[in-house]
Formats: structure tokens, C-alpha cells, sequence
């Protein structure tokens, strides 16, 4: 078992304190975003069917289509994604209601429905906002925002040096298994 132990790696994410806040505008498709008149219809209609999530699963409704079980999470986000996108606004714009009243004015964590429903709209609009901008690279060692040269990894020989420490560790362990 303790050899066990040493071959699979720690799931825990290390997360470096030093990068910040979140910058939410980075997540919208307009960085310059500001909420319509019709924002309150778009909320309710999203917390309408993020309530109403827990009670498609358990009455099992959404089971009898097309004669198909579905067992998992990702049929039920996909009918709320639909649902949500009849509104008579544009994709972005809702997009961009949610996201920005989600992370600006609820102070809960929990935007599982969001991030389900629009995760990969979200992640495109954030790589093409990082396109535009051209931030550089962020160092896995310390956390610092660096600007590469040719296919520098670390900001400095400070952190490069640290990395092959490391590194000798791991395999000098691996060596003595």
C-alpha cells in the first residue's frame, strides 16, 4: 500500500495566492458590457430553471425522450441551456447578464448551472479577451506575470533553478523505489 501511495500523484490543486481577484469583464463576449432593461427576465428565467433542476431529476420527465435513458447531469444542463436561449435576446448578451450579475452581485460560489450551461462560451470568450490583451505568461513557480522569450517556462533563473531541484528530487526518489 505505501508504494502505492507514492506512485499516484496528489489530486489537490495548488493554487498560487499571489495572482489576485478575478477580473470578471475578461469572462464576457463585450468587455465593455454594461446590464439592459430586460436583465430581470434573463435572471428569472435562469433561477426559474436552476431551481427547477433538482425536480427534473427526481420526477425522471426528462427520462422519456425519444425512448433514451439519460442518467447524467449533462442532459439536464443541455435542456436548461435551450430553454434559457429562447428568450428573444441575443446568445452573448445572456450570456453576458448571467456572468456579470453571477459574479458581480451573488456572493454564492455555487454557479454549477452557469458553468455547465455556458462553460465553453465563457471559456472562449476569456481566451479571446487574453488573445487581445496579450497579459504573457503566468510562471508555475511563484505566480508572477512574465513576458516569454522564445519558450522561456519560468520568469526568472531564480525559478528555473528551484524547478530542477525539484525535479533531481523526484527522480533521486524515484531512483531509490
Amino acid at each position: 500500500m505505501n508504494l502505492l501511495k507514492d506512485i499516484i500523484p496528489d489530486s489537490l490543486l495548488k493554487i498560487n495566492n499571489s495572482i489576485g481577484k478575478i477580473d470578471t469583464n475578461m469572462l464576457l463576449s463585450d468587455i465593455n458590457f454594461e446590464y439592459t432593461e430586460h436583465k430581470e427576465i434573463i435572471l428569472k428565467c435562469y433561477d426559474y430553471w436552476n431551481i427547477k433542476k433538482n425536480y427534473i431529476v427526481k420526477s425522471k420527465k426528462y427520462n422519456k425522450v425519444k425512448d433514451k435513458e439519460y442518467d447524467n447531469e449533462f442532459y439536464i444542463y443541455q435542456f436548461i441551456k435551450q430553454h434559457i436561449l429562447k428568450l428573444p435576446y441575443d446568445k452573448n448578451e445572456i450570456i453576458d447578464t448571467l456572468v456579470k450579475f453571477l459574479f458581480d452581485n451573488r456572493k454564492s460560489s455555487n454557479k454549477k448551472t452557469l458553468w455547465e450551461c455556458f462553460g465553453k462560451e465563457i471559456y472562449l470568450n476569456l481566451s479571446h479577451n487574453l488573445e487581445i490583451i496579450n497579459i504573457g505568461k503566468i510562471c508555475p513557480i511563484c505566480g508572477r506575470r512574465f513576458y516569454p522569450i522564445k519558450n522561456q517556462m519560468y520568469c526568472s533563473d531564480e525559478c528555473s533553478i528551484i524547478n530542477k531541484k525539484e525535479q533531481n528530487r523526484i527522480r533521486k526518489q524515484r531512483q531509490r523505489m
